[in-house]
């Protein structure tokens, strides 16, 4: 149940940074500068965190299924 629970929230945590990519041509068009820059760094984060969590979740999944197997 803990492993689904992971699950949806990586789920969530992409729609978040998916959604937050495809606002960018609106901020691009509608902010300044600085907050140009802010929001491109916002979602470069955004994206980089939730592909990190990704991939510690999946070498998680084969830890446990692997230790599932051994025993």
């Amino acid at each position: 149940m803990e492993s689904v629970k992971r699950f949806a929230l990586l789920i969530a945590l992409w729609v978040i940074a998916v959604a937050a990519t495809g606002l960018v041509p609106y901020v691009w068009s509608h902010e300044p500068g600085s907050r140009r820059v802010a929001w491109l760094i916002l979602v470069a984060c955004t994206l980089t965190g939730v592909s990190l969590l990704t991939r510690v979740e999946l070498k998680l999944r084969r830890q446990l299924d692997s230790d599932r197997r051994g025993s």
